[in-house]
């Protein structure tokens, strides 16, 4: 694979993304993050709490296949 060309579930996605996405808050993100229920994201820079942070598509993607459907 060329190392431009990726495919749209290696993607990356920012919170503000990932929040349009599934219609959740910030907060909410945040907490299921504490409570192992959401995947954490990539750290792109130095181990710092500045630091970028981004999630994988394809993540996020198969995390929302494995939520319960309502009834």
């Amino acid at each position: 694979m060329n190392p431009t060309s990726h495919s749209k579930e290696e993607e990356l996605l920012t919170l503000t993304e990932i929040v349009e996405w599934i219609k959740v808050s910030e907060s909410t993100i945040y907490r299921w993050m504490d409570e192992g229920i959401f995947p954490r994201p990539l750290k792109l820079g130095p181990r710092s709490k500045q630091s970028p942070m981004r999630w994988i598509r394809r993540d996020v993607s198969d995390w929302i296949k494995t939520r319960p459907r309502t009834k």
